[in-house]
C-alpha cells in the first residue's frame, strides 16, 4: 500500500468516534471485563446462556484478561499514536483502522457463534432481536465501528 501524503483533514465523525469515543468503550470494556466478569460475560451473551455465566473457569477469566489488555492496547493506538501522527497522515490512520479492522471481524464471528448456540442464529446481525441495551452496546457499537472503519477504508467522506 502506498502511503497518501495528502494533507486533507480526517472527516469528523472518524475524529469523534476513534479518537474519542471507542477509546473510552475500550477502556470501559478492559475494565468490565476484568472487575466485573459475570456482568461482562451476560452482556456479551444472549440471556438464554446467562445460567451458564455465574461462575468462570481459570480459562474463561484468563481470556477475559487477555481481551481486556486487547482493548487496552487499541484504546493506547486510538488515544496515542493516532493523536500523535496527527489527522493528516490519512496513510497511517487507514494502516490502524485497518489493523482494528481484522479484530471487529473476530469480534462480530464471536457474536455469531455464541447467537447460534443460545439458540437465537440471527441475533448477532439483526438489531430487531437487540432487546436489551446491552445488545446494542455490544453489537450495535462493533457493527456501527466495523462500518465506520469500511467507508474510512473506501475514501466515504474525503
Amino acid at each position: 500500500m502506498a502511503p497518501d501524503n495528502k494533507a486533507a483533514s480526517i472527516p469528523l465523525i472518524y475524529q469523534i468516534f476513534i479518537l474519542w469515543l471507542e477509546p473510552i468503550f475500550a477502556l470501559n470494556g478492559a475494565y468490565i471485563y476484568v472487575a466485573k466478569p459475570t456482568e461482562t460475560l451476560q452482556i456479551i451473551t444472549p440471556p438464554p446462556i446467562h445460567p451458564q455465566t455465574l461462575q468462570q473457569t481459570a480459562i474463561e477469566t484468563t481470556l477475559m484478561w487477555e481481551v481486556a489488555s486487547l482493548y487496552v492496547y487499541f484504546a493506547f493506538i486510538e488515544l496515542v499514536i493516532l493523536r500523535y501522527v496527527g489527522t493528516a497522515r490519512r496513510d497511517i490512520w487507514r494502516l490502524v483502522l485497518a489493523g482494528i479492522l481484522f479484530s471487529d471481524m473476530g469480534h462480530l464471528w464471536s457474536l455469531k457463534l455464541i447467537a447460534q448456540a443460545a439458540g437465537t442464529p440471527d441475533a448477532w446481525y439483526d438489531p430487531r432481536m437487540w432487546t436489551r441495551w446491552q445488545d446494542w452496546g455490544n453489537q450495535g457499537l462493533t457493527w456501527f465501528g466495523f462500518l465506520l472503519r469500511i467507508s474510512f477504508l473506501l475514501g466515504i467522506g474525503f
